[in-house]
């Protein structure tokens, strides 16, 4: 009885003042279902070694200096991701210098250090190695 007592009211209520009213009409029943839980883990950077010079051909850094999951916590866990990146800087007869970003360890390992080689620069200013 008490329910038909709230919609009649309801219905006065419309009457007098028109809204937008919904009415949700619940029924406790046990309910059972599959559920799930996860952990979400996302890789992010939290260091960055390099290995710099002008000298000595290039190397990775050591594994002493990597020391991989030593600042962990528990659970935690690091990997490592390997990427290299070279620049050389060529000088013309009139000391002007140009940046020349070789694709990879092998056309960086083909220009030693005071090698001569002729270079054709493009309007960007970008460096193309023509000849010997």
């Amino acid at each position: 009885m008490l329910g038909v007592v709230a919609v009649a009211a309801l219905s006065v209520f419309f009457l007098l003042r028109p809204r937008l009213v919904e009415a949700h009409v619940v029924a406790r029943h046990p309910v059972s279902a599959p559920w799930f839980t996860w952990r979400a883990w996302q890789w992010l950077v939290v260091r960055e070694l390099a290995e710099e010079g002008t000298e000595d051909p290039p190397h990775w850094p050591s594994a002493e200096r990597l020391a991989l999951n030593a600042s962990c916590g528990p659970g935690e866990k690091e990997r490592e991701r390997r990427e290299g990146s070279y620049r050389i800087e060529l000088e013309d007869a009139e000391h002007a210098r140009y940046a020349y970003v070789p694709r990879g360890l092998d056309q960086f390992v083909a220009l030693p250090i005071g090698a001569t080689k002729t270079i054709r620069v493009g309007h960007d200013h970008e460096i193309e190695l023509v000849g010997p």
